[in-house]
């Protein structure tokens, strides 16, 4: 089996241990790595919109919700 695959899948395993105890951040960039080693890997991407989406949630403008950020759109003022 390619090591880079190897790699890649055992940092998803940890990625999958980060999200469960809610570290999104760390999450979030050993998922980066994963895909960066391995860019056909199932999976890493939709853990980066998960946490993306999770760490938006974070986000709050007058304790409300940023949906916004949450759907990864602008705020356009008008």
């Amino acid at each position: 089996m390619d090591p880079n695959r190897v790699e890649a899948e055992r940092l998803l395993r940890i990625v999958e241990k980060l999200l469960h105890s809610r570290d999104l951040s760390s999450c979030r960039n050993f998922a980066i790595l994963a895909q960066e080693i391995e860019q056909l890997l199932d999976g890493s991407d939709q853990i980066l919109a998960i946490t993306d989406v999770l760490l938006a949630t974070d986000k709050r403008v007058n304790n409300h919700l940023d949906w916004y950020t949450v759907h990864q759109v602008e705020a356009h003022g008008g």
